[in-house]
């Protein structure tokens, strides 16, 4: 986590005391509630202010570029395909080499990109995989681009069927492993079972809460990834089943 609070600062600290008092319930100790609690309350504030992506590309001509000559453009890339290689004509034919030689240029490479986040594609990225990529970040935002930068470190690509596995992987943004073990008593129904006992058994009953962070982080059921807000969560499993990988990487980009 990027950061972290300890000891009390007065009376006019902004954390919700209902959100201190849930956590406290769950077996934290006050100072860890609050902690915790204040987390939560910025990571909200944060995704709140959170602008829209809108991934684009930066096409570059090789031949131009070959000849010293800097020829390219921005287009944008949460399209499909056919529509991107329409633009991809349109900055080509800006060509200082057709211009000289009379001949269409249809070599070209990614030379930039925007709005990626940690999904940027290579110079050679297929323009399919391209099309994924955005499409998918400009619906779901930048944890769409760390579900897909998972798959590409376990597949050593940018893998179509992986991505598109995402509305069923992901189980959401938390601020803190600590927000999501809470959100998974919670899901499962700990505390309702709990106050289902005997009064006599409700005050002796206490729920592990640290030992389900341990077991969390170490059990291997999900993915964690970092992120300047808190965490994503994703189900591991989503990304162990099988594909049909066809390589759609480009030949000349034409």
């Amino acid at each position: 986590m990027t950061e972290r609070f300890s000891g009390h600062e007065g009376p006019e600290r902004p954390t919700d005391a209902k959100r201190v008092e849930r956590y406290v319930n769950l077996g934290a100790s006050e100072a860890e509630a609050y902690n915790v609690g204040e987390l939560e309350r910025i990571a909200l504030e944060r995704r709140e202010r959170q602008q829209p992506l809108h991934p684009r590309l930066y096409i570059r001509s090789t031949i131009d570029q070959s000849r010293g000559d800097e020829v390219g453009g921005w287009i944008a890339a949460a399209r499909d395909a056919d529509t991107m290689t329409a633009d991809i004509l349109a900055v080509l034919s800006r060509s200082l080499a057709t211009r000289r030689t009379g001949t269409a240029v249809g070599e070209w490479e990614i030379g930039g990109s925007e709005d990626f986040e940690q999904a940027e594609p290579d110079k050679h990225e297929s323009l399919p995989v391209v099309s994924a990529l955005a499409k998918g970040i400009a619906q779901y935002g930048p944890a769409f681009a760390a579900w897909a930068s998972i798959g590409h470190e376990l597949q050593g690509h940018y893998d179509v069927a992986i991505m598109q596995r995402f509305p069923d992987a992901y189980i959401g943004d938390f601020a803190s492993i600590q927000t999501y073990a809470e959100h998974v008593i919670v899901q499962r129904g700990a505390v309702e079972a709990i106050e289902q006992l005997p009064e006599w058994l409700q005050h002796i009953t206490r729920l592990d809460w640290h030992g389900l962070i341990q077991h969390i982080e170490w059990n291997g059921d999900i993915h964690v990834v970092d992120h300047d807000n808190g965490i994503w969560v994703f189900d591991s499993r989503s990304t162990l089943a099988p594909t049909n990988h066809q390589d759609t990487k480009g030949g000349e980009h034409a």
